[in-house]
């Protein structure tokens, strides 16, 4: 698959994006706001992060920006390498297969654990985590359904009560936002009802977890990773094209 060089520096931030964010102080907001645009794409994978860049353009100092960028390596959002600073993760679509075969065996999990062991609020934050995606799918903007959608599926791994199993799926999840805007975003045709298929299968694994029906919740996981992975099959196959406009390892 298509590889562009790593160091390769489009345009600058303010070039792209448009309104400098809300200036702020921290390491916690360095990190949110690198992360928030690492996910929907805004800084592309591959696109070298200098440091003085983000330093005018978070408004920070560069020790804030030090720390994000390491908490974000650790999450395999940003590749670090000694002496040639860091860069954004690439995406790699080569290892589709194992994504989607991690994504199965943990979702499935994570949903069965979780109908055994949620708590009545546990429930409620997922009632109300449902409806946000649903609004967030009328307003039909990307970044937000994705965002509603991980939140979504953290709330059930909060349930689970798995600290090390939560902590693996939530990295599974942030990977399938970034598979999510590059494939989907650049394919030639959407699935239709793809969304609706999606929030009704949300209304269900809900509705098995309050019951503590731990069977179906673990079905419901395992037909939800597998509507992701057709879609992105057919994705892929309807644009020769999906890859272009990003950098992807292969």
């Amino acid at each position: 698959m298509p590889q562009s060089p790593r160091h390769a520096n489009p345009r600058p931030l303010q070039q792209k994006v448009g309104t400098r964010p809300r200036r702020r102080s921290g390491a916690a907001s360095a990190y949110s706001e690198l992360r928030r645009m690492i996910i929907d794409m805004t800084l592309a994978p591959g696109r070298e992060l200098d440091e003085a860049e983000l330093v005018s353009w978070l408004g920070v100092s560069r020790t804030p920006i030090r720390e994000a960028l390491f908490r974000l390596a650790a999450e395999g959002l940003v590749i670090q390498v000694p002496n040639r600073g860091a860069h954004v993760a690439p995406v790699d679509l080569s290892n589709l297969r194992q994504y989607f075969e991690a994504l199965d065996y943990l979702q499935r999990g994570v949903n069965r654990l979780a109908a055994l062991r949620r708590s009545e609020p546990d429930v409620v934050r997922l009632q109300d985590a449902q409806q946000a995606f649903e609004a967030a799918m009328s307003e039909g903007e990307p970044s937000r359904i994705n965002a509603e959608n991980r939140h979504f599926h953290g709330i059930i791994a909060d349930a689970a009560g798995n600290a090390h199993l939560g902590d693996s799926y939530r990295r599974l999840l942030v990977e399938g936002s970034r598979i999510a805007y590059l494939v989907f975003l650049n394919a030639a045709t959407v699935v239709p009802g793809h969304l609706t298929r999606t929030a009704g299968e949300h209304r269900d694994m809900v509705d098995a977890i309050r019951a503590r029906d731990a069977d179906r919740a673990e079905a419901l996981g395992r037909d939800h990773a597998d509507l992701f992975r057709e879609r992105v099959i057919r994705s892929l196959a309807s644009s020769d094209d999906a890859l272009a406009a990003t950098s992807v390892s292969g």
